[in-house]
């Protein structure tokens, strides 16, 4: 067989039409939605949908302690999905997928770890605001927008004649299903519900300068607590197609007559919230078991404060002295590392984390050497404890889409702000071939336990977060009929 580059020829499709519509919300209004509400969205039924074009989209604006945008000096976190805890898909009243809590973490592990999931800067809110806000110039919440920082004001953006300024348009679960040409004729009518997050993801500042955390205008220095948030004029967009063809209702009609049903494959998980002191127990049931993956966290995580500098980024001002120990000028921010930064990692700039989404390994004892390794029914994964080097390798290689080539991070900046401890169980790119190829766990719920040495604060505690991550089956009958297989 001759390859495609050196065929002649074409394929024809007929009867085919594209067009991209908008969903308005079933609920809200012109309030806003707040923290830990709902938002939920019907999508069109009778047509073909492309899953990977859902778009949610949305102007949201940060409140101060008083309750106003115009005292304090609120900041959204990196990444516009930090503002979603969960969502889930119901198909005619049976829920054929639920991320559970904590589904904004894992979008950040996965946005570190796989291109595939980086958000665009035009879109995405992908880094925090400081000063003066890259998303319309300004980052004040107003028509024009103007320098928050100069003003100590919260980070929003006007939602003034349905304006909008974020955008979600990377997913995880359900939305990565295969085909990515999902036809809604098929089954019941299909509701989307995004549960928000809470406002421990905010960040609240003293100031916005990026000076000592000692100064009383510190972007480093906690501010008052309270800080809420709202999101105004939410939407959905996806591409819709509209397939009049014989040859394509014939084929779906004879694949369900030869298996019974048609079958969607899509990534799903359990989540377990813990404090960690040295060993963890989970279970999971799944008819493929692909991977699990831990984040790690302060115990603190969730207390709203000032914004941290990650590691390796810009500081806060910096003098020089000349031979002599005299003050020789203002250097102004330079990075932490080498001051000029370090060739492939870019951190010469400003990079700043919300602690609620920072993922950090603490030794203890101080300086001792972290140790850990999975359980799974009394199997070893992997067959030795894992140093935190060997965890960075064995976590990168749970993922088929590799890093982004200008957003690589060094071991200290892994442990810093990124860790995650994460084993594969499944072959190398069966999320490509569709393929389950994880552990089969539904005989007997495995009995899983994370065990870890010198883990943990002063206290010997850390928060962790366990994903269980899994291929599921989606199967549909004639009738509309559902069938859910994890």
């Amino acid at each position: 067989m001759l390859s495609a580059e050196l065929s002649y020829g074409a394929q024809l499709l007929t009867g085919v039409s594209k067009n991209n519509i908008r969903v308005e919300p079933l609920n809200g209004g012109p309030g806003g939605i707040g923290a830990q509400q709902i938002i939920s969205f019907q999508l069109p039924t009778a047509a073909v949908i492309d899953m990977r074009t859902l778009k949610l989209s949305m102007a949201v604006q940060t409140f101060g302690a008083d309750g106003t945008p115009s005292v304090g000096e609120a900041r959204l976190p990196p990444r516009a999905d930090s503002l979603i805890e969960s969502y889930s898909v119901v198909m005619g009243g049976i829920t054929v997928f639920d991320s559970g809590v904590h589904y904004n973490s894992l979008c950040h592990l996965y946005g570190k770890f796989t291109e595939e999931h980086m958000l665009d800067f035009a879109l995405g809110h992908p880094e925090m605001v400081r000063y003066l806000s890259y998303v319309d110039g300004g980052g004040n919440g107003l028509i024009p927008p103007a320098t928050l920082g100069a003003q100590n004001l919260c980070e929003g953006y006007s939602p003034q004649s349905n304006r909008i300024a974020l955008c979600i348009d990377k997913w995880r679960g359900f939305f990565q299903a295969a085909p990515r040409l999902f036809n809604t004729a098929l089954v019941p009518p299909i509701t989307i519900n995004y549960v928000l997050a809470s406002n421990s993801v905010l960040t609240s500042s003293a100031g916005s300068e990026n000076n000592a955390p000692t100064e009383a205008n510190s972007f480093a220095k906690d501010g008052a607590l309270g800080c809420t948030f709202k999101l105004y004029n939410t939407r959905l967009n996806v591409d819709v197609f509209s397939i009049a063809n014989q040859a394509y209702t014939d084929m779906l009609t004879q694949r369900m007559s030869d298996l019974g049903h048609l079958t969607v494959p899509f990534e799903s998980w359990t989540s377990s919230i813990n404090t960690h002191t040295g060993a963890t127990l989970f279970s999971t049931s799944s008819s493929s078991l692909d991977k699990i993956i831990t984040i790690f966290r302060k115990p603190s995580y969730a207390t709203q404060k000032a914004p941290v500098t990650a590691f390796g980024f810009k500081d806060s001002v910096a003098n020089v002295t000349d031979a002599a120990g005299n003050n020789a000028g203002n250097m102004g921010m330079i990075s932490q590392l080498d001051r000029g930064g370090t060739a492939r990692l870019n951190n010469n700039c400003e990079r700043w984390l919300s602690t609620y989404f920072q993922h950090t390994l603490e030794a203890n004892p101080a300086n001792s050497y972290p140790l850990m390794q999975y359980t799974i029914n009394s199997s070893a994964f992997p067959q030795y404890q894992a140093n935190p080097l060997e965890v960075f390798g064995l976590t990168k290689d749970c993922f088929d889409v590799p890093m982004d080539p200008c957003d690589q991070m060094s071991l200290k900046m892994f442990e810093s702000d990124y860790f995650a401890f994460g084993v594969r169980l499944n072959l190398p790119n069966s999320s490509f071939s569709r393929l389950q190829s994880g552990l089969d766990t539904r005989s007997m719920a495995a009995s899983c336990q994370l065990v870890t040495q010198n883990v943990g604060d002063t206290n010997g505690q850390a928060s962790v977060v366990i994903y269980a991550i899994n291929t599921s089956l989606l199967k549909i009958g004639f009738g509309r009929t559902l069938e859910v297989v994890s």
